[in-house]
């Protein structure tokens, strides 16, 4: 409605630069990653606030501060009410709580992603196989660590999300793949014009599949 519900600064020569910033749905949850360098040395900060009744009784609103020693921490997400998640360049974070974020989880990365993806069920990363034919390594976990599958895929690919049947949809500029959770490769095709999008529609194996000024909707087989 426009009402300005809270303000404030941050003085980055005492708090650091902010790097990333997420707002859960709820409206109340705030996290904010920032970054300091002091001789050489990096730390990331993840701060949390809480702008509903339980923050009231903190300073400043936050409920949780949290440090990583030599660690970038450039994404955040609150990908529920009660979760959220920090990725790093060496781990992927995850915190739980309704009110007061507590760390969870930790998933150790093997080395630098190129790509991260999630919902509010489960988390994927992408690593560049180094190869000669420009492969990538796919890997999906749960939000208890536990990985659920791992694929590697030869598309040259634009995006890596979630459908909203929680499956794996990596596109390119004109190709694409869908993979169940556990790995299974269900769909691929190379279409002949470019492909912007590719949605599943609610019914067994419904998609559809955006193209530049086309659209068709498909069921596979």
């Amino acid at each position: 409605n426009g009402k300005n519900l809270v303000s404030g600064a941050f003085y980055t020569e005492k708090s650091g630069y902010p790097l990333d910033i997420s707002l859960c749905n709820d409206g109340k949850k705030l996290a904010v990653s920032m970054l300091t360098v002091n001789n050489g040395e990096v730390c990331s900060t993840i701060k949390c606030y809480n702008f509903g009744s339980v923050g009231q009784n903190e300073i400043d609103n936050n409920v949780g501060t949290y440090k990583y020693e030599n660690q970038l921490i450039p994404e955040i997400a609150y990908v529920s009410d009660s979760r959220m998640i920090a990725v790093s360049d060496q781990n992927i974070m995850v915190f739980d709580g309704s009110q007061k974020p507590k760390l969870k989880q930790t998933i150790k990365l093997e080395k630098l992603i190129d790509s991260v993806f999630y919902n509010n069920k489960y988390i994927g990363v992408a690593y560049s196989n180094n190869d000669k034919n420009c492969t990538s390594h796919i890997k999906l976990y749960d939000f208890n660590g536990k990985m659920l599958m791992e694929n590697d895929t030869a598309i040259a690919y634009n995006s890596i999300e979630f459908d909203s049947n929680n499956e794996v949809c990596v596109t390119g500029d004109t190709a694409c793949e869908i993979y169940t959770i556990h790995g299974v490769k269900k769909f691929y095709h190379t279409f002949d014009n470019k492909l912007y999008k590719v949605m599943y529609k609610s019914g067994m194996n419904n998609y559809i599949f955006i193209y530049d000024g086309a659209m068709d909707e498909v069921r596979l087989k």
